[in-house]
């Protein structure tokens, strides 16, 4: 290649790299603004405050308590050091030298930053024309060279940084899930949450098994680690057993995508999709996914009653035919009451199979009034038949609301009587979940008891476009000759790449994991 254009390529990617600064400080300012973090400095660096996404605050709170968590350390064990310094790669528009003077924490301390040249020109024009930035340097010194910004604790320079240094003795990293559920505190951690309504744990787990943060040291202070692993591990330790077998996954020509949804088998080759939200936003359309000798196919149904915007609700098979739809929610501060007891009318003949055909099939909605005592409303919950003394109960367990951060209550509805009732449970009750799975299976035994220990298996993915995201998404085994689990919908948000969706439904081929 010329050295022209690999100049120009790398030019564009410094520039990419360089935009990510602009979009970052504007996120800081919103969390600081939503009250995650004190910071009265980084609005000096924007134009105007915008309200991110929750997710998004969370992300940049968790990462800066990170830092903080190893600033503040540092100072602790460095406090006899006559002299002390903290050097900044990539520091962009962070305000971390502004906020330490004014805590008064720069004692014997000099922060230097670095970045690209544009990025430090830009910050220093903003510094310069800041009466309260630029009054919180105490000297200003001469800048040769790179130097931007001297000061006798502040000195910003503009370089091109990408040489590695070696010779580090000791190094101790964690990602955000251990150090959040770790090292802060629970009181923070409560204070954290109730800040916004939150719904978005699949993305924010992911986010916080991404990123991470990692200390390095050498000399006197390997001993005084500045960041250290949990005593306690806030996560399962166990970790499971992978089996060498990779089971197959194929797309099916169908486009169906969406977060949230609820499916259930129906009948024989019928899944019942409802709810969820996609690039449209969040709606209200349920539809059926079909399939005949040509494969599948997707259609959307004419309900009787409009069953209203919903996401992480249930729909439970009865037998007899039809449907239970419960629970669910239009935002994390509406949960949606009632139930509803859905049944499909007759199919349409068969269109293409890539085609989505309207009308085919028609869904009779009905209301359900139950009596007795009913369970608070709630979404991220199970709802699972199961069989006692010759009748039908939904029993729905588990779950969030807008109250509650996870629930730890069951109940029992009676399908025949409609009539919500208690049941003696023996044994030690399960603890409080949402986002879980429940099956009703007389005698299998999932996980093994006796190692406590489960097997999973990776999947194949070389033949299905990339990504698939797999969180979100709804799962039914198929009544196909061959076991295949059937996989719908699924994707998430992410702060720096956009929103994706799981465009198509897969099947994943069983065959091996049950032979």
């Amino acid at each position: 290649m010329p050295t022209t254009n690999r100049k120009k390529q790398k030019q564009g990617r410094d520039t990419a790299v360089q935009g990510t600064n602009d979009s970052s400080v504007v996120s800081k300012v919103s969390a600081a603004a939503q009250g995650y973090f004190h910071d009265i400095f980084l609005q000096h660096f924007v134009c105007k405050v915008v309200r991110r996404a929750p997710l998004i605050n969370r992300g940049y709170y968790v990462r800066w308590r990170a830092v903080d968590h190893c600033i503040r350390r540092f100072f602790q064990v460095t406090e006899n050091c006559p002299k002390r310094q903290i050097l900044s790669l990539g520091a962009g528009f962070d305000s971390l030298y502004f906020r330490l003077h004014a805590d008064e924490a720069l004692v014997r301390a000099v922060v230097f930053e670095v970045d690209f040249p544009d990025v430090a020109r830009r910050k220093t024009a903003l510094i310069n024309s800041n009466i309260t930035l630029k009054g919180m340097l105490d000297a200003h010194l001469p800048c040769p060279g790179p130097v931007h910004v001297s000061s006798g604790q502040y000195h910003l320079l503009g370089l091109d940084v990408r040489e590695e240094s070696q010779g580090w003795e000791q190094c101790v990293c964690l990602d955000m899930n251990d150090f959040y559920l770790g090292l802060v505190p629970e009181e923070e951690r409560c204070r954290v949450e109730v800040l916004e309504p939150f719904d978005e744990y699949e993305e924010w787990h992911q986010k916080c098994s991404h990123y991470f943060i990692l200390t390095a040291s050498r000399g006197s202070f390997t001993a005084q680690a500045l960041l250290s692993h949990p005593s306690v591990s806030p996560l399962p330790s166990k970790s499971p057993s992978w089996s060498p077998v990779a089971l197959s996954v194929i797309t099916i020509p169908v486009c169906v995508e969406g977060l949230g949804m609820a499916s259930t088998l129906v009948s024989p080759g019928q899944v019942l999709l409802t709810g969820g939200s996609s690039r449209g936003g969040r709606g209200a359309v349920a539809r059926v996914l079909l399939r005949g000798q040509e494969g599948w196919r997707s259609v959307i149904v004419e309900p009787s009653v409009d069953l209203g915007v919903r996401l992480y609700h249930t729909v439970t098979s009865c037998p007899g035919g039809g449907a239970v739809v419960y629970g669910g929610r239009s935002s994390p501060l509406n949960p949606i009451r009632g139930l509803f007891k859905v049944t499909l009318g007759p199919c349409g003949p068969p269109g293409p199979l890539d085609s989505e055909d309207r009308g085919a099939v028609k869904l009779c909605v009905e209301q359900m009034v139950c009596t007795g005592d009913q369970p608070p409303p709630r979404w991220r919950h199970t709802a699972t038949i199961v069989s006692h003394k010759g009748k039908n109960f939904l029993f729905v367990f588990g779950g969030k609301n807008e109250s509650e951060a996870v629930l730890g209550d069951g109940h029992f509805l009676c399908l025949e009587q409609q009539h919500w009732t208690e049941i003696p449970v023996e044994g030690a009750a399960p603890e409080a979940l949402h986002s879980h799975s429940a099956y009703s299976v007389p005698c299998v035994v999932v996980i093994n008891l006796i190692t406590r220990s489960s097997v999973e298996l990776s999947l194949d993915t070389t033949s299905v476009p990339w990504p698939l995201m797999l969180h979100s998404f709804c799962s039914e085994l198929t009544d196909s000759e061959e076991p295949e689990l059937l996989l719908i919908g699924g994707g998430g948000n992410c702060f720096s790449f956009g929103t994706h969706f799981n465009p198509q439904p897969v099947t994943v081929d069983l065959t091996l994991a049950l032979g």
